[in-house]
C-alpha cells in the first residue's frame, strides 16, 4: 500500500522508548512509502525479498505487530495503558455519578427539613433553626466546591492533557468521590436517624456514595498519591 512520499535511509528499530514499547520494523529505500504487514504467525521477515526487490523505488516499511517477532506483547500496549497516557480524563467517567449522589444528598436534605419528603415527618421547628441553616449552608458550600472543580476538570480533557490538567483530573476524582458520602454522612447528621430508614432515598444514597473508595482504577487513595508524588517531581507547565 503506497501511503506518501518520503525518503529516509535504512532503518531497524523495535523496544522501549521512554516507557512505551515501540514496534519493531524495518525500512528499506527511498520514494513513496510501501507499508508490509504480515499475517497471523508471521513477521516482518517476511517480506525481506520484496524489500529488496522494491527498495528502489519505494521507501518499504515492514513491522511486526505486537507479540510477534521483535515488537512487545499486547499486555505492555494495552488500551487502558495507552488511554490513560494520552486521554486521561476517560477515567472520570465515574464522577457524574457521584456528582449526581452529591447533589441527590443535599436536595434531600432541603426537601426532607421542608417536609416535603414522601414518608418523612412534616416540617417542625428545626426548619428556623440556626443550627439546621448553618450545616445546610456548609453543605452548599461543599457542593458548590465540588461542582467547581468537577466542571473545570470536564472542560479541560483533550488529547495528551498539561501536567497540571492531568492532577486537576485527579484532584477532582479525589474531591467528587469524597465529598458525595461527606456529603451523605452530613445529611445522615442534619436529617436525624429517621431519615435513613430503607424507604427513604437517603439510605440508598449512602450506600452507594461509599463505594467511591472502591472504583478502580482512580480511587481516592490512588489519586492521593499520585498527586503527592507527581507534584513533587517538577514545576507544572
Amino acid at each position: 500500500m503506497i501511503v506518501q512520499e518520503a525518503d529516509a535511509p535504512i532503518v531497524t528499530k523495535g523496544g522501549v522508548s521512554e516507557g512505551t514499547p515501540v514496534p519493531s520494523y524495518k525500512e528499506h529505500g527511498n520514494g513513496p512509502v510501501l507499508l508490509f504487514l504480515h499475517g497471523l504467525g508471521g513477521n516482518r521477515h517476511s517480506f525481506d525479498h520484496q524489500l529488496d526487490a522494491l527498495s528502489g523505488r519505494y521507501r518499504c516499511v515492514a513491522w511486526d505487530v505486537p507479540r510477534y517477532g521483535g515488537s512487545a506483547p499486547m499486555a505492555a500496549m494495552t488500551f487502558p495503558a495507552l488511554a490513560a497516557r494520552d486521554w486521561p480524563h476517560m477515567f472520570l467517567t465515574l464522577c457524574p455519578t457521584y456528582m449526581g449522589i452529591a447533589r441527590a444528598a443535599f436536595s434531600f436534605t432541603c426537601q426532607y427539613l421542608r417536609g416535603e419528603v414522601a414518608g418523612g415527618p412534616p416540617a417542625g421547628a428545626s426548619l428556623a433553626s440556626p443550627v439546621k441553616q448553618l450545616a445546610v449552608a456548609n453543605m452548599r458550600i461543599r457542593l458548590e466546591q465540588t461542582e467547581a472543580l468537577f466542571q473545570r476538570a470536564i472542560r479541560e480533557a483533550k488529547h495528551q492533557p498539561s501536567k497540571a490538567e492531568r492532577l486537576r483530573a485527579y484532584a477532582a476524582q479525589y474531591t467528587v468521590m469524597e465529598n458525595a458520602n461527606a456529603l451523605c454522612v452530613e445529611a445522615i447528621r442534619v436529617c436525624g436517624g429517621s431519615a435513613i430508614f430503607k424507604n427513604l432515598r437517603l439510605e440508598q444514597l449512602y450506600r452507594d456514595s461509599r463505594c467511591g473508595s472502591l472504583m478502580l482504577p482512580w480511587t481516592p487513595d490512588i489519586c492521593v498519591e499520585r498527586l503527592g508524588a507527581a507534584s513533587l517531581e517538577a514545576p507544572l507547565e
